[in-house]
């Protein structure tokens, strides 16, 4: 399985755990992620989202490398927006602990958590522009203003602290099990603000940033789902798969 959930203290805990591809986001990984978050909400007081040895490496560069038709990298960037989706729908907070370094797509998924909690240790990059792979949810363009033109730099990374000066981390810890309590702490605080007002605020800030997002999404998808499956992305994804080969 792709995912590993359990119940700690009445709080959801869905576990990244792909270990032997540092978690990278392939459709499979989608799919169960969504119903794990889809199963658990209505169950717990909260959902943290972490990493098993790892967080993640992003996207599953290997499959994606192996996509053939535009359909078929379309389906997979749907299933990724229909994942976020469920994490946006759910009423309850979700709390991400980040345990390893995050890159790529891991990075923009922590903008649509309601509370990130990271070590102080790990480093955070965007590195999918070297392969000719944009950001797929273009969130963090409103979020960092002029400063998102560092997306635009391959050797683009930053420091926990970094992120923590700019809003994407909201609390730096030093080990994994300060980074559980923490986590759990977040979750039971978030959970006493009353329901409807709680609503309201996943609605207003999180639902209208992916909304927002989403009524250019198709147009970007469709440009990305396109560009994947060209010689110049299957000459780019190759070497970087040769590169990571033992």
């Amino acid at each position: 399985m792709a995912v590993a959930t359990s119940i700690r203290d009445g709080v959801g805990i869905i576990m990244l755990n792909r270990p032997e591809k540092r978690n990278a986001f392939n459709k499979d990984m989608f799919v169960e992620v969504r119903s794990a978050v889809n199963d658990l909400c209505s169950r717990v007081t909260g959902l943290i989202l972490t990493g098993n040895k790892y967080f993640s490496a992003g996207l599953d560069l290997v499959e994606v490398y192996n996509f053939t038709s535009v359909e078929q990298a379309r389906q997979y960037f749907n299933e990724l927006i229909s994942m976020i989706n469920s994490f946006v729908k759910c009423e309850k907070p979700v709390v991400a602990l980040v345990n390893d370094s995050a890159y790529g797509f891991s990075v923009e998924l922590l903008y649509f958590m309601d509370r990130v909690i990271s070590l102080r240790s790990i480093q955070f990059s965007l590195p999918g522009i070297k392969y000719g792979i944009v950001p797929v949810t273009p969130a963090f363009a409103p979020y960092l203003g002029i400063r998102a033109r560092a997306f635009i730099d391959p050797g683009f990374s930053m420091t926990a602290q970094d992120a923590y000066s700019l809003g994407l981390v909201n609390e730096l810890v030093d080990t994994i099990d300060e980074g559980f309590k923490a986590a759990l702490d977040a979750v039971n605080r978030l959970a006493s603000i009353p329901s409807s007002a709680f609503k309201l605020y996943k609605s207003f800030i999180i639902g209208n940033t992916l909304y927002d997002i989403l009524e250019n999404e198709d147009k970007l998808l469709d440009e990305l789902a396109r560009y994947v499956i060209s010689e110049e992305a299957k000459n780019r994804l190759r070497k970087f798969i040769e590169k990571k080969k033992p």
